[in-house]
């Protein structure tokens, strides 16, 4: 036998099989199940215990650090992204410094920013622990459980529209992970045309833009095979921004003739009357961001408050888009209580100036490939699909504090494992102990 095949010899004094790895007790399996379950659900609750917004899944996720922290070096760029936001932190308290000059700086405000900045990398981190303890379905559906488990019920609009503000995020979030788990095609597809109709009939337009862009991805997917050559992922994307821009307009012609409901089609044609799009219509707010930009491109910083000057401008962008900013929504919700653009990378560069724009390039970055290349794989779930697509949405169109909790989930299941090393087979096998053994 040679010898790149004989079994080691054991060491004087040394039993023969002390020097094999012996499997973790099943006690710990479960244990490191349980906890990778009960995280994810309470990442997703957001029990807020703190005015800072500190939530019991922030403590959980900070006392846990050991134990995730090795877990992402075996993904492709986790600690770049990490350590590019640890960087935001005190880069977005100087920007306050440089800005107190003529405005107001709240600590309280600076406090809340960096509790959220830290809440958001460390629950990325856990969440890539819990996805090799759960199955992808499993850590979806364990979310979406979270979520409708702490949802609030207290709105005045959720009264009026318990789905739509309220219920369609959590149980479409619970739905998918759940039909992901049955690895079935057809009941991926079953689920995303429901959820599609019933956030049509609800004046869900976001959302049945969303689920109808997902449908068309997925019955892509399942077209029968013509050739074997690999797909790519940049050719996967491109067809991601085509089928994006049909379902948009086909979605927009549909709302407009009525399908949806009157009071969906009156206000569409009022917003695209108002504005020429749909998009600038809806969400006049980056209109304001992209002014304030122009203004202020260094951004604003983590504690500043705005004052009359920065109200003044984002006013003025929004009127140029045939929106009318003199209705209080500007001074109490925008800018009431810091810089509130309604969009991820405008409230990331307001908070953190350059350094929170490139910190979500690098995430919608690794969101696009991940996507892409399941895409030219074949292997993108309904789940990654719609969640992809609505982190992007959120990036661009929703506060960062709401988009918050996808944003944690999509680049968890976004971050690649580095594949890994081949055995050598003339090493000299490392003698290791479990506990117990």
């Amino acid at each position: 036998m040679s010898s790149e095949l004989a079994p080691a010899r054991a060491l004087p004094g040394e039993l023969p099989w002390s020097r094999m790895a012996a499997p973790p007790p099943a006690t710990q399996n479960r244990a490191e199940h349980f906890l990778a379950f009960v995280g994810t659900a309470l990442i997703a609750m957001r029990i807020e215990l703190t005015p800072q917004l500190l939530t019991v899944g922030d403590l959980l996720v900070v006392a846990t650090f050991p134990i995730w922290w090795p877990v992402t070096r075996r993904y492709v760029g986790t600690r770049a992204w990490l350590f590019l936001g640890l960087l935001c932190i005190p880069a977005g308290m100087v920007l306050s410094v440089l800005n107190s000059v003529d405005h107001q700086i709240r600590l309280g405000t600076s406090a809340t920013s960096t509790v959220l900045m830290v809440s958001l990398l460390c629950s990325v981190g856990f969440m890539l622990w819990a996805k090799e303890r759960l199955t992808p379905g499993g850590l979806v559906a364990t979310f979406g459980l979270g979520l409708l488990v702490g949802m609030s019920t207290d709105s005045a609009l959720f009264a009026t529209n318990p789905w739509k503000f309220g219920l369609a995020l959590p149980v479409s979030i619970l739905v998918l992970g759940l039909a992901q788990m049955t690895k079935r095609r057809w009941a991926e597809m079953l689920a995303v045309i429901t959820l599609c109709l019933v956030s049509g009939l609800t004046d869900g337009r976001s959302f049945f833009a969303l689920f109808l862009l997902t449908a068309t991805l997925i019955a892509w997917q399942m077209r029968p095979k013509v050739s074997s050559r690999k797909g790519s992922a940049f050719r996967a994307i491109a067809g991601l921004i085509l089928a994006a821009i049909v379902v948009y307009n086909l979605g927009q012609a549909i709302i407009l003739d009525g399908f949806l409901g009157e009071e969906t089609q009156q206000r569409t044609a009022q917003q695209i009357g108002d504005s020429g799009n749909l998009i600038l219509g809806g969400r006049p707010e980056i209109a304001a961001t992209a002014n304030l930009m122009r203004v202020d491109p260094l951004g604003f910083g983590s504690g500043t408050i705005p004052n009359y000057n920065d109200i003044r401008t984002a006013k003025q962008g929004m009127a140029y888009v045939g929106y009318d900013p003199n209705n209080g929504y500007v001074e109490k919700w925008m800018f009431g209580h810091g810089y509130a653009l309604h969009s991820g990378f405008g409230d990331y560069w307001a908070i953190y100036g350059f350094l929170g724009l490139a910190f979500t390039g690098f995430a919608l970055v690794v969101v696009l490939r991940r996507l892409g290349t399941a895409l030219a794989g074949r292997t993108a779930s309904a789940a990654l699909i719609f969640v992809s697509s609505l982190t992007i949405w959120n990036v661009f169109f929703a506060p960062s504090y709401s988009g918050m909790k996808m944003l944690i989930l999509i680049l968890a299941l976004s971050f690649i494992a580095r594949p890994a090393p081949p055995p050598d087979p003339l090493a000299r096998p490392r003698r290791r102990y479990w506990p117990n053994h």
